[in-house]
């Protein structure tokens, strides 16, 4: 139930809408195989008021059209089925039905409409900060007004390990979203040319793991062993939902290094081998990410490879390009076993996979590095994508 005017019909009804529902045991036991149940559930179980319950299971647990669909499944096979149906209509794709006239009446209905409609961002939520202290009610204001913090800037850690954030929303198939459900959901291709990079490597490999991502880490391989590790894993089936090939090492001129100075080979060719004319049937319609996090200089030596031609366009799809540094420049390490991009683009994938798809997550990046004293300004290049991707940590589905 992701579409505004489907969302605001159906506050307007809940109080009659939730005076149709009881939360009887079998229920109960439904709602905890959910798909959002692996994070909400203890939430949930911290509300003891029934009439909080239905309110909380239905704003909470159906924020996308295939998490309502299993409510509406719950509901029928616990013999709810004037609920089941109502719901379900609720969460058409096109017009549902025709708005009332009389809005909500209902004062309850009234409070739990505005407190979880018109506080969907800070800014909203600080209007109602301020309407509650001009109405003369401060406590309600201040305890609203807490709720509503910033959060904290990000603070980076040398630790290996860090804590992601788990999603409360499914956000996976469909037509807006790749399908990011599985577990194990991928499988990511790490390439470390750089020993004094093993931290960002291991963090990485952990953090990819707990985004329920399968890992190989490959150390100082030639640019030959790189096509080779890359073509199997192309031609191969690929059951999974996403591919992830990251790149940690020294680059110029549109290539990247193997395991030394004259051993090197054009991005543009490794990509490639990704392209729908050569990787596997099953793999074509999945994401692929690309992360290069190497230096982007011109030498001179060689002629400059264009980053996108024509050609390249047509045959690559569905895939993500992300470089640690605009083309052209160089990329720099913090001294700590990590580089610039590595250290900002982990945290954030920790600290905003949970809500944030992939590009937005890479906004956040390059915003965390405008601050840096040392300016890097990292790309991102999307090659037919026409999906967004989110990461869902937390959430799968059993297969």
């Amino acid at each position: 139930m992701d579409k505004p005017e489907v969302r605001i019909r159906f506050m307007q009804n809940m109080d009659q809408f939730l005076s149709r529902v009881t939360l009887s045991p079998l229920f109960m036991t439904l709602l905890e195989n959910h798909t959002c149940a692996h994070n909400l559930i203890k939430t949930f179980q911290g509300i003891t008021d029934i009439a909080a319950k239905k309110v909380f299971i239905f704003t909470e647990f159906n924020r996308d059209r295939n998490a309502c669909n299993e409510l509406v499944d719950f509901l029928k096979r616990s013999g709810q089925y004037h609920a089941a149906r109502e719901l379900e209509l609720y969460n058409q794709w096109t017009e549902p039905l025709v708005y009332s006239q009389d809005g909500i009446t209902d004062i309850t209905g009234k409070k739990v409409f505005i407190f979880t409609e018109f506080n969907r961002d800070r800014n909203a939520c600080k209007e109602l900060v301020d309407f509650l202290r001009r109405s003369d009610q401060p406590d309600a204001a201040r305890e609203l007004e807490l709720y509503n913090q910033s959060t904290a800037p990000l603070v980076y850690s040398q630790d290996v390990r860090l804590t992601v954030k788990k999603a409360h929303t499914f956000r996976s198939g469909e037509t807006r979203w790749f399908v990011m459900d599985g577990a194990p959901r991928g499988r990511v291709l790490l390439f470390l040319q750089v020993p004094e990079l093993q931290n960002e490597a291991d963090r990485f490999d952990d953090l990819f793991q707990k985004l329920y991502f399968s890992v190989d880490v490959y150390k100082n391989y030639s640019c030959d062993e790189i096509v080779d590790t890359l073509k199997t894993a192309s031609k191969g089936e690929f059951k999974k939902d996403a591919l992830i090939v990251m790149f940690i090492g020294h680059g110029r001129d549109q290539m990247v290094q193997g395991n030394g100075p004259s051993d090197e080979i054009h991005i543009k060719k490794l990509v490639d081998l990704f392209s729908e004319n050569k990787c596997h049937v099953t793999l074509k319609p999945k994401p692929k990410i690309f992360v290069f996090n190497c230096c982007r200089y011109y030498t001179g030596v060689n002629p400059q490879e264009p980053v996108v031609d024509r050609e390249w366009m047509d045959g690559t799809t569905r895939t993500f390009i992300c470089y640690a540094c605009a083309d052209g420049t160089e990329a720099f390490y913090t001294g700590n076993g990590y580089t610039l991009y590595g250290q900002a683009f982990s945290h954030c994938i920790a600290e905003y996979a949970h809500d944030l798809s992939l590009t937005q997550i890479f906004n956040k990046t390059c915003d965390e590095m405008n601050r840096a004293i040392i300016q890097q300004r990292p790309e991102l290049i999307m090659k037919n994508v026409d999906r967004e991707m989110y990461f869902n940590p937390g959430l799968y589905k059993d297969k």
